[in-house]
Order: structure tokens, then sequence, then C-alpha cells
């Protein structure tokens, strides 16, 4: 089984309530993963979702429009880490959507997969 570790959002400066959206992750021959999200500096509040779409697309996924939700989004209200871990997945395309609220500071997504 091949494993993969990526950082998918690294430091990405938040402030203000603009939401902030990952890079497309192909997820052909991944059978799970683990995506854990590290938000540093003041209080951050917000929340994180996971978007994924079973759409034929390109080598980059920058064509998909469809999206759909994957499970509830993730809500953070201070710095720290949290980890979604999921197994048996099947979709095509993968992305991370993170809307703050309030507070200012940077989040790093990094994502691990096996397959």
């Amino acid at each position: 089984m091949r494993t993969k570790s990526q950082v998918i959002l690294n430091k990405t400066t938040l402030a203000g309530t603009t939401p902030v959206t990952s890079t497309i992750i192909p997820m052909d021959a991944v059978y799970s993963y683990c995506l854990q999200a590290i938000a540093a500096g003041s209080v951050i509040a917000g929340s994180y979702q996971l978007y994924a779409s079973c759409i034929q697309g390109d080598v980059d996924g920058a064509e998909i429009t469809d999206w759909a939700k994957v499970d509830s989004a993730v809500t953070l209200t201070t710095a720290g880490s949290t980890i979604i871990n999921k197994d048996g997945i099947a979709y095509r395309w993968f992305k991370v959507v993170f809307t703050p609220a309030s507070g200012t500071g940077t989040l790093t997504l990094v994502l691990s997969t096996k397959g």
C-alpha cells in the first residue's frame, strides 16, 4: 500500500471572513485519508468543510463545478489541531473550504493518503 503526505494549505493567513479553498486533490487509487488542520496565531474562529466529487475531470480537476459536502463542517474556535480520518472512500476529487468568522492567524492543512 502506498502512502503520501502533502500540505494543501501552507500557513495561509486568515483575516476577515473571506473563504479560503485548498488545492484540488485527485483521489484515484486512494482508499483512506487523514486530514490535519493546524490553526496558529490569535483566536481563529470559523469552520472547514470537506467537499468531494465523482465527476470525470482532467489532471488537476480545475473544471469540476459539482461538489458535494462530506459530512458536517468542523468548527474551530481556538488555535490548535484537529484531525479527520476517513477510509473506504471512492470519490475522484477532494478539496477543503475554510470559512473564517473572526480572529487572525494562519491555517495549515496536511493531507495523508493511503491507497
